[in-house]
């Protein structure tokens, strides 16, 4: 049978070089206390009804506070009209209070001011319960700023209650946002855990009350990143699981070989072309670390076409 083991995505450089580079007094904000979400274009994955009612109910409109939501240019797939409802919904719902400053940014960024967005925060928030990864959470960490995240989906792979702002999920199961199902038929009749909204509110008002505290659970969660998801730790991951494979395809008597990828459509062309589109170089050690073996192996190590190794999103 068919076997995938994924295999966590190592950590961007730039991420570190930044995280080295901006002094921890720099302010790019009037308020005293930011809190940052990404919005993919797949809007549906993002609940912006829990990140709205949550943010409002933990906030009045006199606290020095503020949302900043990055978006696509684009503007995604049903973003405008999640914004319009999640935006009409939380209101009737908090009618006498108005909720603190948002805003939007929908320009196109390069990765690099991408980083620099994160690491001028005080804290991320991610509504996702359906996430391939949660890169921009695990972005976060990295540069020691602490998240506020739902404790459903791959995100725990990497989060821990020591040191992030976990809001526990319901055992109750509810439908996916509708917006999904237009985005991809696999979406269709899915459904995922119930979150209390005032549960994240209590998460997200916590980074606020105790700043202080928040900070020293960041450079925690990225101390502990950076020694888990080092390309070179990633790498040697891969070539322990390359190391347990068979060399004979048991199917059909062929050479064996063995597939690296991303696990989204998109990464198509191998890792070459991988690193020509995204200009990641925080793959670069880790493909060459991986080819160099696979060299000096001359394959001996046995790769099984039965299993695939895959980059997770």
């Amino acid at each position: 049978p068919w076997m995938i083991e994924f295999v966590a995505h190592p950590i961007d450089p730039l991420l570190l070089e930044v995280r080295d580079t901006i002094p921890s007094s720099a302010r790019r904000w009037k308020e005293s206390t930011v809190f940052l979400s990404v919005i993919s274009s797949t809007v549906g994955r993002r609940d912006m009804n829990l990140l709205f009612e949550a943010f409002s109910a933990a906030f009045d409109a006199g606290d020095d506070v503020a949302l900043v939501l990055k978006v696509p240019e684009d503007g995604g797939a049903g973003l405008g009209e999640t914004f319009e409802r999640a935006f009409r919904e939380t209101s009737s719902m908090r009618a006498s209070r108005l909720p603190p400053s948002i805003y939007v940014i929908a320009d196109q960024l390069t990765r690099e001011q991408i980083v620099r967005l994160h690491a001028s925060v005080d804290a991320y928030i991610s509504c996702e319960r359906g996430n391939g990864w949660d890169l921009p959470a695990m972005d976060s960490l990295v540069l020691g700023v602490p998240i506020v995240n739902v404790g459903f989906g791959a995100s725990t792979a990497f989060c821990s209650s020591g040191d992030t702002y976990t809001v526990e999920v319901s055992d109750r199961m509810v439908a996916c946002d509708d917006t999904m199902f237009g985005a991809h038929f696999l979406y269709s009749g899915q459904f995922w855990p119930y979150v209390d909204p005032q549960r994240m509110a209590e998460q997200i008002r916590s980074v606020f009350d105790d700043k202080d505290e928040a900070a020293r659970w960041g450079a925690s969660a990225s101390l502990r990143l950076r020694q888990k998801y080092s390309a070179e730790k990633v790498a040697n991951e891969v070539l322990e699981l390359v190391g347990g494979l068979t060399d004979v395809d048991v199917r059909s008597n062929a050479p064996a070989s063995v597939t690296l990828h991303r696990a989204d459509n998109a990464w198509n062309g191998g890792p070459t072309k991988i690193l020509e589109q995204t200009g990641i170089n925080g793959l670069q050690r880790f493909m060459n670390r991986l080819q160099r073996s696979m060299n000096q192996h001359q394959f001996k190590s046995p790769l099984d076409p039965g299993r695939a190794l895959v980059l997770a999103k």
